[in-house]
């Protein structure tokens, strides 16, 4: 490693430089001055027993968009995540209302059992609002369903790809069982939802009013089926993307990120993970029907855990194009992404609501 440099100590709201706050800038050592440094050594290790007599903090920013840092005590090697932000006012205080959101989210499922393999969520360690980082969890080792994509893709590596999505299908199934709510589904959120897309994907430009106007319609059609056939909610992961899913060994997932976990339908999950793997076929070499076979086993393997396996896959495969619509509208919001494609992501979504709409009363 490069010589690490110890920073001053600096406001207790933004504890480090932004000069060094930057993805790729180099590590640097966590001042022992700063209120920080105590809130670790004090309250964050001693949960996962490392109290080194001298500790010394290694920090690096690990997102470019996001106030996220590896925190590693230098001696022990063990490290732990801080998620925070730089907002300001108002947003900071929504920001770390959704972290604190989190941490509970992170203590309710482990205390329902998603605290062991082969299904765990991240360890929450701390939730200390008056630091700029407001959630801190156990850093999580192994490769995220994205790597398995990109290994299936451009490898031909299709195996792997199979046994992790059998193994988020299992995590997402006992989710799904062991959280009925006993409600009837609202689909109101998810209409907020679609035209808060929609409103986004039209301010850049990218959605003429006569296509909005399409839009706005079978929505609308959808919503009509929808209301009058019974839906059961259960709590879903609410962000099923792929960099949300780590998996330390082939039988065994780790979900991080669950500021966004909500009661919903199952199918929310569900469409949210078969329109990545859509899009990581098209993104990456425009080969939509290269995605059917994952997405086909994925459902499968979900269904699989249920007694009335045939019944679940046929009525998530019935609602599964209502969901994954929204996602390819969601990830065309992406600037990264070329123009072109992000057009064809809304045909794409466009195609998917017109053709998966059902006639009233088949649902």
């Amino acid at each position: 490693m490069n010589e690490i440099k110890q920073t001053p100590i600096s406001d207790p709201a933004s504890p480090f430089p932004r000069e060094t706050g930057d993805v790729g800038a180099p590590p640097f050592y966590l001042n022992p001055g700063h209120p920080l440094f105590s809130y670790l050594i004090h309250v964050v290790y001693p949960q996962i027993g490392a109290c080194p007599a001298r500790p010394r903090f290694i920090v690096q920013r690990l997102r470019k968009n996001a106030s996220v840092y590896r925190l590693t005590e230098e001696a022990s090697a063990i490290s732990v995540i801080g998620k925070g932000t730089f907002l300001p006012g108002h947003r900071l205080r929504q920001k770390l209302a959704w972290l604190g959101q989190e941490y509970r989210n992170l203590q309710l499922l482990r205390g329902i059992g998603f605290d062991a393999p082969p299904h765990r969520v991240a360890h929450p360690l701390g939730d200390q609002n008056f630091l700029f980082l407001g959630l801190f969890q156990q850093w999580e080792r192994g490769n995220s369903l994205d790597y398995y994509f990109q290994k299936a893709i451009c490898q031909e590596e299709h195996e792997s790809l199979f046994y992790r999505l059998e193994t988020l299908a299992s995590f997402l199934a006992r989710l799904h069982q062991k959280t009925l709510t006993g409600r009837r589904m609202d689909w109101t959120p998810l209409e907020v939802y679609y035209h808060k897309v929609l409103s986004q994907l039209r301010a850049d430009g990218l959605l003429p009013d006569e296509q909005l106007y399409d839009f706005c319609h079978w929505i609308s059609r959808w919503l009509d089926r929808l209301g009058g056939f019974p839906t059961g909610q259960v709590l879903v992961h609410g962000d099923a993307t792929p960099t949300n899913f780590l998996f330390p060994s082939e039988k065994e997932v780790v979900a991080l990120d669950l500021e966004r976990m909500k009661p919903s339908a199952r199918v929310w999950d569900l469409g949210l993970v078969c329109g990545e793997i859509k899009h990581a076929f098209l993104w990456r070499r425009r080969d939509g029907p290269g995605a059917e076979p994952f997405i086909g086993y994925f459902l499968q393997s979900y269904a699989s855990f249920f007694d009335d396996s045939c019944q679940i896959f046929e009525r998530i495969c019935r609602l599964l194009p209502f969901v994954m619509a929204v996602t390819e509208l969601r990830i065309a919001r992406n600037r990264y992404l070329d123009l072109p494609y992000r057009l064809f992501l809304i045909q794409e979504a466009a195609a998917c609501l017109a053709s998966g709409c059902p006639p009233s009363g088949s649902l």
